[in-house]
């Protein structure tokens, strides 16, 4: 196996949950190694790492390092496509491994990685999600195999998979489900998707979904959505089974104004008091 520095820390799939994550989205060592030591003082259990965010001169093995050492606990690498710099899929999933050399315990590999026209191929599929055209799913054999040798290779150095689906439509609990087996069936460790919310009614159809991820899928799920309806979802879906809330100290220029702040997700956790256990 391989040796690496991240193997000293808890995965994200031994931590309790629901787990309090606090995404770092900034742009250079000293702001990331800020942004955790506040995360933790707030009370972050986790980290992700936005490698595509940093500046360029910090996307290598000692930037990233130096920024994982900062803390005891779990950190999970992702490295986006940006929309104002083409990096090609097998060099963004390269400088991933180096994070996990780094000491990442966890990568987010898009569904659609590997396929830069996933909409087209979803053709090939009869399964209910096709049916809302959703984005970041790929179903094409072959960029499917190039991804399951990649979960394959992360698997190999003794680290998690979550598979992030960004999909911009709003999904049934049907759709949501069959999306989520479909993604399990590659053979990642953690689901995560994100959706679009229209109204209330479609809310209370993805807090129905949550219970039904929870009761079909054999691994740990993501499931939320955009906009003004994220809002209540964000905070609440974590108590109900959706494994995770993500969130900031504080907003900056970089800040995903989505997210929660970590003080906010604590005090609901606190005050609703909710186990779900009889």
């Amino acid at each position: 196996m391989f040796d690496c520095e991240g193997w000293t820390k808890m995965k994200f799939t031994q931590l309790k949950q629901p787990i309090i994550v606090s995404s770092l989205r900034v742009k250079t060592e000293d702001e990331a190694i800020n942004d955790i030591k506040a995360s933790e003082e707030d009370g972050a259990q986790a980290f992700l790492l936005h490698i595509s965010l940093l500046e360029k001169k910090y996307r290598c093995f000692e930037s990233i390092k130096k920024i994982i050492s900062t803390t005891n606990k779990p950190v999970m690498a992702l490295n986006y496509r940006n929309v104002n710099e083409y990096i090609p899929d097998d060099e963004l999933c390269a400088v991933v491994v180096e994070a996990v050399k780094a000491g990442a315990v966890a990568v987010d590999m898009p569904g659609d990685i590997f396929d830069s026209d996933s909409i087209s191929s979803l053709s090939e599929s009869n399964f209910p999600f096709v049916q809302a055209n959703p984005k970041q799913i790929t179903m094409r054999k072959d960029c499917i195999v190039k991804q399951k040798e990649y979960i394959n290779k992360i698997h190999e150095m003794g680290v998690e998979v979550l598979t992030s689906l960004h999909v911009g439509v709003p999904l049934t609990c049907e759709q949501a489900v069959s999306l989520a087996i479909e993604m399990q069936s590659r053979g990642v460790d953690i689901v995560k998707i994100i959706t679009t919310c229209p109204d209330y009614e479609h809310m209370i159809e993805m807090i129905k979904t949550i219970a039904e991820l929870k009761k079909t899928l054999n691994i740990p799920f993501l499931y939320q959505c955009g906009g003004p309806y994220g809002k209540f979802l964000r905070r609440v879906a974590p108590m109900l089974g959706s494994m995770m809330a993500l969130c900031h100290h504080d907003y900056i220029e970089t800040s995903n104004p989505e997210k929660p702040l970590i003080t906010d997700v604590k005090k609901v956790f606190e005050l609703l008091d909710f186990s779900g256990e009889d």
